[in-house]
């Protein structure tokens, strides 16, 4: 049987109202995938953005067959599929990708490649063969990335992405162009399958009291409770 994990983030006090809704169907998924459920709990890298300790993930790959990281704040239906079971080794998977030069400035990688889709890392499931997407930044600074970040108007505006905010998008970006990793997305796979949709939910560049209000509806709109 191939060994499989879903690893979420919570360092430190970070604990919004909305976790007691996203957690329980985080592990929900990883015990249907029959999937490891961990947790990055602890600072390593200690750089200026905490979203930057996503790249603990490179390590805690190490001897599994599938790891499917996923932000605290995600909602996944549970009646979501295991989209191990959809692609082959070689690929890795996002839920959505963008158009990243509107962003991220291009880099010798990118060029090089002709790499203009974005990754999005709330929601990135690689292999063993791939878990190079995960690799921590190489030949350069945080504050060399940062000065390659510039975020758009509109996630100015939401107060919730500055350009250290943006630091793992940026560096797995690269890291698709410079390992040659071949990306799809969740979003493409669903509708070979004929789904509408993916069951799963992310709000990005939301404030945390309105994402909390968001998160609810959604759990409202799909008919679930929460436990007693």
């Amino acid at each position: 049987m191939e060994k499989k994990q879903i690893i979420t983030m919570r360092i430190g006090d970070y604990n919004p109202p909305f976790l007691r809704y996203t957690l329980p169907l985080l592990k929900w998924y990883a015990e249907k995938c029959r999937a490891e459920f961990r947790v990055i709990d602890k600072a390593v890298f200690n750089e200026k953005s905490i979203t930057y300790e996503k790249f603990q993930v490179y390590e805690m790959a190490k001897g599994y067959d599938w790891t499917f990281f996923l932000d605290a704040d995600a909602l996944v239906h549970p009646d979501s599929a295991d989209f191990t079971a959809a692609v082959t080794k070689d690929v890795v998977l996002f839920h959505g990708m963008d158009m990243s030069l509107t962003r991220f400035a291009p880099n010798d990688w990118t060029n090089r490649s002709q790499q203009v889709n974005g990754a999005c890392t709330w929601c990135v499931l690689c292999s063993d063969w791939t878990r190079d997407i995960w690799h921590p930044m190489q030949e350069t600074t945080f504050d060399d990335c940062l000065r390659n970040i510039h975020p758009t108007v509109a996630e100015l505006k939401s107060g919730c992405c500055p350009p250290e905010h943006l630091i793992d998008d940026y560096i797995v970006t690269t890291n698709i162009a410079r390992y040659g990793l071949n990306a799809k997305t969740m979003m493409e796979v669903s509708k070979t399958w004929g789904l509408a949709g993916t069951g799963f939910f992310h709000l990005y560049a939301t404030a945390p009291h309105e994402k909390e209000f968001k998160i609810q509806e959604k759990f409202k709109e799909w008919g679930l409770s929460l436990p007693a």
